[in-house]
């Protein structure tokens, strides 16, 4: 098969929620070269440090897998306080954003040093992260209300309520404007 350029000698690290293995490919065949094996059923997986790890969310377990993958070895797991349900990333800053839907709260990584730094209390159950490209703002949905929030990462964590918003499937928070992307309308 035809494999576009930009895509040769890439390896592809794949799940589908139901298994605690991630099947690993390369660009070049249609069977896993191998599988790594996590501490869980994965909910959420995101790539970090350029690609070098990759954090991983498991459904039951109230921290997050810390995967090698240069060594192929789930390397540390970060205790959180509650049970994870969505990782955002932001490289340029080295963080990253673990919602918890059921404690209704944002956890803060340190990438440097793979270890939780903060637990932020938040309005609502969030779910569809998503980092301004300064980094100083969150937009998240609130899975019982359906109600939009901006999180100021710079002021105290100021939560705004931006609208309520039903059939939300994306948020898009970019120079100062959020893009929504709806299952039924586009606002």
């Amino acid at each position: 098969y035809n494999v576009p350029s930009s895509l040769k000698n890439k390896l592809f690290f794949v799940n589908n929620f139901q298994t605690e293995f991630l099947q690993v490919f390369s660009s070049t065949v249609t069977e896993p070269l191998y599988s790594l094996k996590t501490s869980g059923v994965m909910k959420d997986v995101k790539p970090v440090l350029n690609g070098k790890f990759l954090l991983a969310a498991t459904k039951d377990k109230k921290n997050i897998d810390v995967i090698d993958i240069t060594n192929e070895y789930v390397a540390k797991h970060i205790d959180l306080t509650a049970l994870p349900s969505e990782i955002a990333v932001d490289d340029a800053r080295g963080k990253a954003y673990v919602a918890s839907v059921s404690d209704e709260s944002l956890f803060v990584i340190d990438l440097a040093t793979m270890t939780m730094k903060e637990k932020i209390q938040l309005i609502g159950a969030p779910q569809r992260l998503s980092i301004s490209d300064d980094g100083k703002k969150i937009a998240y949905l609130d899975l019982k209300t359906s109600n939009i929030y901006v999180l100021d990462l710079e002021n105290d964590y100021a939560n705004k309520l931006i609208t309520n918003y039903p059939n939300t499937t994306k948020l898009i928070l970019e120079n100062n404007i959020l893009y929504l992307i709806s299952r039924t309308t586009p606002k």
